[in-house]
C-alpha cells in the first residue's frame, strides 16, 4: 500500500513538471507572436501604402490564343478573323503589358501576315511605331463598311458561303443587324423580321429555303432563333440520311397524321405529280417531234425523186405541171397559132411532141 502511494506521488510529481513545461513554453510563443506583430506594425509605418494600379491583368485563356490576322474578312471562311474582335483582343493583351510603344508594335507585327502584314510594312515609318495607328489602319482597310446605306447593302447581299454552317451564317447576320440598329435605332423593333427573311433567302439548300418560308407564312410569331433552331435539327435529319417531309417531322411522323390537311405535304405532293406530268409531257413532245421529223424527212426524198423524173420525161409534163400563170402565155389559147418545127397549126413549138429528125418539110419550101 505505501509502494502504492509512493508512485501516485512521482507521477504526480511528473505530471506537474511537465505542466510547468508547456507553461513555459507557451510564454515563450506568445511572447515570439507579440514581437512578430510588433515587426508588422513598424514595416507598415515605414512602407508607404501603394496605390491600386488602374490597369488590371487581362488573363486569355489557352483555348482562345491570339490569332494572326491575314486580311481575310470574315464572310465564312473557316480561316477567317473577324478585324473588329481581333483588334479588341490586341487591345486588351497590350493594356495589360507595361511595354514599350516599339514592343507593342513589334507584337502587332509578329501577329499579322499576308495582305494585312503588307499594307503596314509599307506604310510610312510614323505609322509603323504606333500601335495605336497600326491598329486603326487595320480597321479602316480590312473592317466592315460603316455607313448606313454599305451595311444595309452588306446585309442584304450575305448569302450562305459554301461549307458555313447555318449557325455561321446566322451570327454574321446578327453581327450586320446590330450594327444597322446602332445607326439608325428605328430599326429594332423590325430587327427580327429582317433577320428571318435574310436568313430564310440566303440559305444554300433550296429545300430547306422553301420549307423555312411555309413555316414563317404559317407562323408570323415566330422568332428568329427558333426558327434557325427548326432549321439546324432539319439539317441534322437530312446529314443523318432522314427524308424530312417538314421542320422537325419524319415521313414515319407524317404518316401517322393526317396527310391530306398538312399543307406542307400537299405542297411536296403537287410538286412531285408536277414533276411527273412533266416527264411525261416532254416525252410526248419529243416522240411527236422525231415523228415529225421523220415525215418531212420521207416529203422532201419524195418531192426530190418526182422532180427528177419530171426533167427526165416529157418536156410537156415538165410545162402542164406548172401552175396557172406560172408560165407567161402558155396557157393561152393556140388554136390560131403555127408551129414553127413541124408547121402544123394548134400549138406552138415549145409544146411540140415531135422529134426534130421526124419533122416534115413544107412542099412550098
Amino acid at each position: 500500500m505505501d509502494e502504492l502511494k509512493k508512485q501516485i506521488a512521482d507521477l504526480e510529481g511528473a505530471l506537474k513538471a511537465e505542466q510547468d513545461k508547456c507553461e513555459a513554453l507557451q510564454g515563450s510563443l506568445d511572447q515570439e507572436s507579440k514581437a512578430r506583430k510588433d515587426l508588422r506594425d513598424q514595416l507598415a509605418q515605414i512602407t508607404p501604402k501603394s496605390e491600386p494600379s488602374e490597369s488590371q491583368a487581362v488573363y486569355i485563356s489557352r483555348e482562345r490564343k491570339l490569332k494572326v490576322f491575314s486580311g481575310k474578312s470574315a464572310t465564312g471562311q473557316q480561316d477567317a478573323v473577324d478585324i473588329a474582335e481581333w483588334v479588341d483582343d490586341v487591345s486588351r493583351y497590350l493594356g495589360s503589358r507595361k511595354w514599350s510603344s516599339a514592343e507593342q508594335s513589334d507584337y502587332i507585327m509578329q501577329h499579322l501576315e499576308g495582305s494585312a502584314r503588307d499594307e503596314i510594312l509599307y506604310r510610312p515609318d510614323s505609322v509603323k511605331k504606333d500601335p495605336k495607328l497600326i491598329l486603326e489602319t487595320l480597321k479602316k482597310v480590312f473592317g466592315e463598311p460603316d455607313t448606313l446605306t454599305d451595311l444595309q447593302e452588306t446585309f442584304y447581299t450575305r448569302v450562305q458561303n459554301h461549307g458555313e454552317s447555318l449557325i455561321s451564317y446566322s451570327v454574321s447576320l446578327m453581327k450586320l443587324v446590330s450594327k444597322i440598329v446602332v445607326k439608325a435605332p428605328q430599326f429594332e423593333s423590325s430587327k427580327d423580321t429582317m433577320l428571318k427573311g435574310r436568313f430564310i433567302e440566303g440559305v444554300q439548300d433550296s429545300n430547306l429555303q422553301r420549307v423555312l418560308r411555309k413555316e414563317n407564312d404559317d407562323n408570323d410569331s415566330i422568332t428568329f432563333l427558333d426558327l434557325r433552331e427548326k432549321a439546324i435539327k432539319w439539317v441534322g435529319k437530312q446529314k443523318r440520311g432522314v427524308k424530312v417531309n417538314e421542320i422537325g417531322a419524319s415521313p414515319q411522323a407524317a404518316e401517322g397524321s393526317d396527310s391530306e390537311s398538312d399543307p406542307v405535304m400537299k405542297l411536296l405532293k403537287q410538286m412531285s405529280e408536277d414533276q411527273k406530268n412533266t416527264a411525261a409531257q416532254m416525252e410526248k413532245y419529243v416522240a411527236e417531234m422525231n415523228k415529225l421529223k421523220s415525215m418531212v424527212t420521207q416529203l422532201q426524198r419524195s418531192d426530190s425523186a418526182s422532180g427528177n423524173g419530171a426533167r427526165k420525161g416529157d418536156r410537156r409534163v415538165r410545162f402542164s405541171d406548172q401552175p396557172n400563170g406560172s408560165q407567161s402565155g402558155r396557157n393561152k389559147d393556140h388554136s390560131n397559132k403555127t408551129c414553127y418545127k413541124c408547121h402544123q397549126r394548134g400549138h406552138l413549138s415549145y409544146d411540140c411532141g415531135k422529134p426534130k429528125s421526124n419533122l416534115s418539110v413544107p412542099k412550098n419550101a
